[in-house]
């Protein structure tokens, strides 16, 4: 009886690690549901907190207000800090393809268009406006992840399920080596459970030190945006 006991113990026990470990979902099958979750999306609105490495200091920007429609519609304002009130538009065949930019506090009057990925542009930013959709980070991770399964040195994990910005959240980790090719050293890439779409990204150079960090919150999926909303005569902005 003892034995018979102790049998249906391990049976039992065996059973719970399958059902716990099948319960729990890997990294291939949270990009997938990422990738899908983001097929639905049309628009968003929401808040951007930046922190970035640009051309050796730290800069940041917290709470900017970022709207964007697919496939290539980007309204950014800042609210707060040195630029507060600066806006940028950039939208993909209009306006020569060219980013449109008042500055904020005492040269609101300002008004031009540069290069979305020339000097000016990136003066005082790490990436393009572009890069802000969370399609790329999405893409950014897929092709690293794609990289890395033929790469035995590299790992690729979920590392927990933290709260960010009151979301809950997968957090998946990637460790990658130099000189291979791959985006960073480190990336921790966050996707909210709920919507399944990422919500946070920060990246760490080959010695482990930061390079940037975007954070997405209060977001609002498939608004309604239009074409009104990316149009620099919209009497809601400044341009």
């Amino acid at each position: 009886m003892k034995k018979l006991i102790l049998f249906i113990q391990i049976v039992s026990l065996f059973l719970f690690v399958i059902v716990a470990q099948a319960g729990e979902p890997d990294v291939d099958s949270l990009l997938k549901s990422s990738v899908k979750a983001y097929s639905r999306l049309n628009d968003l609105v929401c808040l951007l907190d930046k922190k970035e490495l640009v051309h050796g200091t730290i800069r940041v920007d917290n709470d900017v207000l970022f709207k964007y429609c697919k496939p290539g519609s980007f309204y950014m304002k800042v609210q707060e800090g040195e630029n507060k009130g600066a806006e940028m538009i950039y939208v993909s065949g209009k306006y020569d393809n060219e980013l449109q930019v008042h500055l904020g506090a005492r040269l609101g009057f300002f008004k031009t268009s540069i290069n979305p990925k020339g000097y000016w542009a990136l003066r005082n930013n790490r990436h393009p406006m572009m890069d802000a959709d969370i399609g790329h980070l999405l893409d950014l991770a897929l092709s690293n992840y794609k990289k890395s399964l033929n790469d035995p040195s590299a790992s690729f994990v979920l590392a927990g399920k933290p709260v960010v910005n009151g979301m809950n959240t997968y957090w998946l980790q990637a460790k990658f080596p130099k000189d291979k090719g791959y985006y960073a050293h480190i990336i921790d890439l966050y996707i909210d459970q709920k919507t399944m779409l990422p919500v946070k990204i920060m990246a760490f150079d080959w010695d482990n030190k930061f390079l940037e960090e975007y954070s997405y919150h209060n977001i609002k999926l498939n608004v309604g945006l239009t074409p009104h909303d990316f149009d620099v005569n919209n009497p809601a902005y400044k341009f």
